[in-house]
C-alpha cells in the first residue's frame, strides 16, 4: 500500500520471508518514520545499529545513511512515512529534531491507532480524502511523539567512535574533496584503517558514501533555487559533466530538472 501527498508519503508492506536484498541502503532529504509492527531486524543509521522489537518507532533525520537488515525469515510488517518538516506548523517544525531515535509504542494506544487508521483510510476513502487524512494523522503522530518518553537504548545500540568522527567531518564540509588520504590527515589514522573500518561498520565503500553525501548536498542547493553551474562549483566538482553524470546516477534525475514542479 502506498499513499502519496505533496509533503509526505506512506508505504505499508508485509514481507512473508524477508531477505536483506529486499531493503535498500540509502539516504535522502526527507525525514522518515519507520513503525515495526512485527518481525526481527536491526536498523543501521549512520554507523549506529539498533536491534528492533515489535512496536518500535524509528525516527531518521535527513541526510542520514540508513538501512534495515532482517535477523530471521519470520514475517516482517512495517509502515514507513517520509515527510518534510513543513507538515507541522510554526515552531513545532523546529521541535521535530528533538524526537528520539527509537521509541517503543506498545503501550501507547493513541500512536498505534494512528497507523492502523491510516490503512483503513487508504482502503476506504477516495484518494484525495485519504491524502488529507495522511497529513492529519502524521501531525497527530509527530505531536504525540514530542511528548513520548523514549525507551532506554542501552544494550540496543552499537557504534564506532571512528565512524562518528568521519561522518562529522564529511557533514561539516560536504563540499570538500574528501577521500581516505584527506581523512587520514585530519584524524591521524592510516588510510587503510579508515577505509576498512568504514566499510565494515557502514556496509558501503567510503568513496561511494562521500559521493552520495556530496550529491545530496547539491540537491539541497538546487531545491533552494541555486543554478546548476553554481552548485557544481560550490560542491567542489572540477567539471560539469562529472557532476551531471554522478547526480543523475544517484538521484535518478538531472540537476536542471531538480526543484521544478
Amino acid at each position: 500500500m502506498k499513499l502519496t501527498d505533496k509533503h509526505c508519503e506512506l508505504t505499508y508492506l508485509v514481507y512473508d520471508a524477508p531477505q536483506e536484498d529486499d531493503f535498500s541502503k540509502h539516504l535522502h532529504l526527507d525525514y522518515e518514520l519507520l513503525y515495526v509492527v512485527r518481525g526481527e531486524a536491526e536498523y543501521h543509521i549512520e554507523g549506529q545499529c539498533f536491534t528492533l522489537q515489535p512496536h518500535d518507532l524509528v525516527f531518521i533525520p535527513p541526510n542520514q545513511y540508513h538501512y534495515l537488515r532482517p535477523l530471521s525469515d519470520a514475517p516482517y510488517e512495517r509502515y514507513v512515512i517520509n515527510f518534510e518538516p513543513r507538515i507541522l506548523p510554526g515552531e513545532n517544525q523546529m521541535r521535530i529534531d528533538e524526537l528520539p531515535t527509537v521509541v517503543n509504542i506498545a503501550d501507547n494506544r493513541i500512536l498505534r491507532d494512528c497507523f492502523e487508521k491510516l490503512s483503513d483510510y487508504a482502503t476506504r476513502f477516495a484518494e484525495q480524502d485519504a491524502r488529507l487524512m495522511l497529513r492529519c494523522a502524521l501531525r497527530e503522530i509527530l505531536l504525540n511523539l514530542l511528548y513520548e518518553t523514549p525507551r532506554t537504548e542501552s544494550g540496543r545500540i552499537r557504534h564506532n567512535p571512528i565512524i562518528d568522527r568521519i561522518i562529522a567531518l564529511i557533514d561539516a564540509h560536504p563540499e570538500r574533496d574528501w577521500d581516505a588520504e584527506a581523512l587520514s590527515a585530519e584524524l591521524f589514522l592510516s588510510k587503510s584503517h579508515i577505509q576498512n573500518t568504514f566499510s565494515r561498520y557502514m556496509d558501503i565503500g567510503l568513496k561511494n558514501y562521500i559521493n552520495n553525501k556530496k550529491i545530496l548536498y547539491a540537491q539541497s542547493l538546487l531545491l533552494a533555487g541555486d543554478r546548476p553551474a553554481d552548485v557544481c562549483e560550490a560542491c567542489g566538482f572540477h567539471d560539469y559533466s562529472t557532476f551531471y553524470r554522478l547526480y543523475r546516477k544517484i538521484t535518478g534525475t538531472t540537476p536542471t530538472s531538480t526543484g521544478r514542479e
